[in-house]
């Protein structure tokens, strides 16, 4: 459930949608609680001692719940767990030390979407037969959540070059 719940929130941070979540936890009462609550929710920890100060600080002089999820969402931490949670979900393992560090200097700059840029690779497409057709029904297993039809599997196979 706790990687699922990442696994959302990640998409939606990906997609641009941060803003339209609701900002757990609403049973936090005071800062600190929401700051500790918002780590272990999205982190997988608490803040350390250096962390918690700070957060509790910048919200003491304005910076809203909405903003404090966004930072920590879209952090360095937070890409990272996006990215692990993108190659488990597409490629169904962890990436290596530099495929991270390229996915979250991607996902910081802009570039084409991670999501799309392991969908058309070629270990994904060797994990899917190494054929045009394996690849298109893969797709649509993976991204559509259903099976292909044989005449959309062979009109899109006969698309790839």
């Amino acid at each position: 459930m706790h990687t699922m719940k990442l696994w959302l929130v990640a998409a939606l941070v990906a997609l641009g949608l941060v803003m339209a979540l609701p900002v757990a936890p609403a049973s936090a009462a005071t800062n600190e609680e929401f700051i500790i609550r918002l780590y272990s929710d999205f982190l997988g920890r608490g803040p350390d001692g250096d962390e918690l100060a700070w957060n509790v600080a910048l919200m003491a002089n304005g910076t809203t719940r909405g903003q404090m999820a966004t930072s920590v969402i879209t952090s360095t931490e937070g890409k990272g767990i996006y990215a692990h949670l993108v190659y488990d979900l597409i490629l169904d393992r962890v990436p290596t030390g530099p495929e991270l560090t390229s996915a979250v200097t991607a996902l910081g700059s802009g570039t084409v979407g991670l999501e799309v840029q392991l969908y058309a690779s070629s270990e994904y497409f060797g994990d899917h037969s190494s054929t045009n057709a394996g690849y298109v029904q893969g797709l649509y297993q993976d991204v559509l959540g259903r099976t292909g039809s044989p005449g959309d599997i062979a009109y899109w196979a006969g698309e790839i070059t």
